[in-house]
């Protein structure tokens, strides 16, 4: 693990600022998953540079995990980026409310990692019964492990971060009913995402499996045609995501999963965009 990027905070024109979650510790990744032998970067708010550690395990069967400690960010995660920003063809912005953090740790996933759905726990250091305690003195943030392209597992569990995203209700539940949800938000609460005690406990009964979000079938760092069977939880689709599996299930794979096969998923009914600091596919757009 790496610390210390260093980098200054991000500013936009037209941003405001708005009150987010008071939690004592948040944290979000900045991609939904990563290969083995990859990186994944985390962005992390926490009190006045306070000392933090950070496990990760994996759901399902274990790997060894030590914690590693480091000193948190110096930002406020109390307050969070508002910008109208132009996220149609038309020219017409719209609100978005986004984090704007530094990032804080980067993961060096190891290449035994098995593919899979992991949590990494942060933990923020402080006395019981004091007020950053009393606040909240972990969150979780989930993300995937995804195989080598040329692993060879035989299925594909492909899961609903999209969905996740879009029914985030952090800071305020009034963003769920926005046109426009950012990715670069903590998930709500403890961190981690409504409908994930269910994703979880299916995970947990697969086994020979190699694992992706939706968001990866959506940048194409996935092939489900790759793979005999694909496995798809209930989620939102944009058309890149069902034009790979309809591909795949031309191509003989069999798409089942949570629904009935490629025949039978949703319409497309959300696409993305660039997030304000240029980041593809960091903004989840309804039609």
């Amino acid at each position: 693990m790496r610390t210390g990027f260093g980098l200054s905070a991000l500013s936009f024109p037209g941003g405001r600022r708005r009150s987010g979650s008071t939690r004592a510790i948040q944290a979000y990744a900045s991609a939904p998953s990563a290969p083995a032998g990859g990186t994944i970067e985390f962005r992390v708010s926490v009190p006045s540079r306070a000392a933090c550690s950070v496990a990760v395990r994996r759901i399902g069967t274990p790997v060894p995990t030590p914690a590693v400690r480091f000193a948190g960010q110096d930002q406020d995660g109390a307050s969070v980026a508002w910008l109208r920003t132009d996220t149609s063809a038309d020219g017409v912005g719209v609100p978005l409310t986004w984090c704007d953090w530094d990032p804080s740790l980067l993961l060096d996933v190891p290449e035994s990692w098995p593919p899979g759905l992991y949590v990494a726990r942060f933990s923020v250091e402080a006395p019981l019964l004091s007020v950053v305690a009393l606040r909240g003195r972990s969150a979780y943030v989930p993300f995937v492990v995804r195989a080598p392209l040329a692993a060879g597992f035989p299925t594909l569990a492909v899961l609903p971060f999209a969905a996740y995203a879009a029914a985030n209700p952090w800071p305020t539940a009034e963003v769920r009913r926005a046109r426009a949800v950012s990715l670069d938000r903590p998930f709500a609460g403890n961190g981690l995402p409504g409908g994930f005690g269910a994703d979880a406990a299916f995970v947990e009964a697969l086994a020979d499996t190699d694992f992706a979000t939706s968001l990866d079938l959506h940048a194409g760092l996935v092939d489900p045609g790759a793979y005999r069977r694909v496995l798809v939880r209930a989620d939102l689709w944009s058309p890149r995501m069902r034009a790979a599996l309809d591909r795949a299930a031309l191509g003989g794979t069999d798409v089942g999963g949570a629904v009935a096969g490629a025949d039978r998923l949703p319409a497309a009914s959300i696409d993305f965009t660039l997030g304000p600091d240029g980041r593809g596919d960091r903004v989840l757009i309804r039609f």
